[in-house]
C-alpha cells in the first residue's frame, strides 16, 4: 500500500515537474538528457526508467547481420542452381548427339 502510495506521489509530482519546466516537444536529446538530472531528486523511478530507455542504443547491426547471411544463402542458391541448369543442359545435349 505505501509503495502505491509513493507511485501516485511521484507521478503527480512528475506533473508538476513536466509544467514547472516543461520539455518541448521539439527538444533535442541533449536537451531531454540535461532535464532528468535536475529532476531525479523528485522522481527517482521515472529518472530511473528514463535512465534505462535513454541509455539503449538503437542499433540495425543485427538486421544487417540477417540480410548479410540471407544475401550469401540466395547467392548459394543462384550458384547452384546454375550448375543445376548447365549440367542437365550439357546432358540433354549429349543425350541427343549420341543418336
Amino acid at each position: 500500500m505505501a509503495r502505491r502510495v509513493a507511485q501516485v506521489a511521484e507521478r503527480a509530482a512528475y506533473v508538476v515537474a513536466a509544467a514547472d519546466d516543461p520539455l518541448p516537444t521539439t527538444a533535442s536529446d541533449d536537451e531531454v538528457l540535461r532535464w532528468w538530472p535536475r529532476h531525479a531528486a523528485r522522481l527517482p523511478a521515472f529518472a530511473s526508467a528514463a535512465k534505462g530507455v535513454l541509455l539503449l542504443t538503437p542499433t540495425s547491426a543485427a538486421v544487417e547481420r540477417a540480410f548479410s547471411l540471407l544475401r550469401m544463402l540466395s547467392d548459394r542458391q543462384e550458384s547452384a542452381l546454375e550448375d543445376n541448369v548447365e549440367a542437365r543442359v550439357m546432358l540433354r545435349y549429349n543425350k541427343s548427339q549420341r543418336r
